[in-house]
């Protein structure tokens, strides 16, 4: 008997050392993809061209419509076409992705928190949340946007689409 309890004993400190290796990597996989998500942000915002810069560049063309993929983990999650004529915003998830629209960095960050912000100075401004059956983004639109909050709206954006969909995974 006393050789099973030690190695009962001895299987005990096996799973526990193993718990703890698995919480260690678990922790460290996450500070991966967290820096990986800061990169991502900085080569976005590294790409993104101020529209003095546009204006600066080819005074007499009008601005093109860009289109933005944003991805979460290396897989697309969907795409934000940014209309500077319209000064419009559109994200439409990749098929097969489901981002929850009720989800805290949608409804609570983004809606609630940005939006309102925004419309305080500017009432004008449109916020169009579209949602499919099961309650996933269909569509995302903000329109009547200034000029200079254009970027700083796509970086909000991202930030709220990836994380809602990083909590679904």
């Amino acid at each position: 008997m006393d050789r099973d309890g030690e190695r009962i004993k001895r299987l005990l400190e096996i799973r526990e050392s193993m718990k703890k290796s698995i919480a260690s990597l678990d922790s460290a996989l996450q500070e991966l993809r967290d820096i990986l998500d800061r990169l991502e942000d900085l080569l976005l915002e590294e790409s993104l061209v101020s529209a003095d810069m546009i204006l600066e560049r080819r005074p007499s063309e009008e601005p093109e419509e860009r289109i933005i993929n944003v991805r979460l983990s290396g897989v697309d999650i969907g795409k934000i076409f940014v209309n500077p004529l319209t000064k419009t915003l559109v994200f439409e998830p990749s098929e097969n992705v489901f981002i929850s629209a009720n989800s805290g960095p949608i409804g609570s960050f983004l809606r609630r928190k940005v939006i309102r912000e925004l419309r305080r100075e500017q009432p004008e401004l449109k916020f169009i949340l579209e949602e499919g059956e099961s309650g996933e983004v269909k569509r995302i639109e903000i329109s009547n946007v200034r000029e200079d909050q254009i970027n700083d709206l796509i970086g909000k954006l991202i930030w709220a689409v990836r994380k809602s969909a990083e909590l679904e995974q």
